[in-house]
C-alpha cells in the first residue's frame, strides 16, 4: 500500500483547434477523477496539437513535471490523447511505468488502478483524521 497522497497529471489534447471540445474532454475528466476520489490533480491541455509527436506544449510540462516528481499517475481519456502511433505511446508508457508513474484511461478503465487509488486515499483519510484527533 502505498503511504502517500495520489497527486494525479489528467492530460487532455484535441487535434484541432476546438475550445468547446477541451473544455468538453476536461470536464469529462474532472468528472472523471472525481468518481474516482482524486481531489488533487493538475490539468494540462494541448487544443488544436497532433497525436502524431509527443512534442506538445502542454505534454512537455506534464513530462518536465513527472520528471520532478511532482506525479504519482497521470489520468487521460483514452490511449489516442498521448499519441496517434503506437511506437510513440509504446515508448511513453514504458518510460512512465520505469518511473513508477501509474497511467490510467478513463474510456479504458483499470480496476487494479483504481481501487489502488481508493485504497491509499482511504488511508491518507484515516492518517489525517488519526492526526486531528
Amino acid at each position: 500500500m502505498l503511504n502517500r497522497p495520489i497527486k494525479v497529471a489528467v492530460y487532455c489534447r484535441v487535434g484541432h483547434p476546438d475550445q468547446l471540445a477541451a473544455d468538453n474532454q476536461v470536464r469529462l475528466m474532472r468528472q472523471y477523477a472525481q468518481e474516482l476520489g482524486i481531489n488533487d490533480l493538475s490539468l494540462y491541455v494541448d487544443n488544436g496539437y497532433s497525436g502524431t509527436s509527443l512534442e506538445r506544449p502542454a505534454f512537455s510540462q506534464m513530462n518536465a513535471d513527472i520528471r520532478a516528481d511532482a506525479f504519482h499517475a497521470v489520468l487521460t481519456l483514452d490511449y489516442a490523447r498521448i499519441a496517434r502511433s503506437y511506437q510513440l505511446f509504446n515508448q511513453w508508457t514504458i518510460a512512465m511505468r520505469e518511473m513508477g508513474i501509474r497511467v490510467m484511461y478513463a474510456k479504458q478503465p483499470d480496476n487494479d488502478a483504481q481501487a489502488l487509488i481508493r485504497q491509499n486515499l482511504t488511508h491518507t483519510a484515516k492518517k489525517k483524521k488519526a492526526f486531528s484527533d
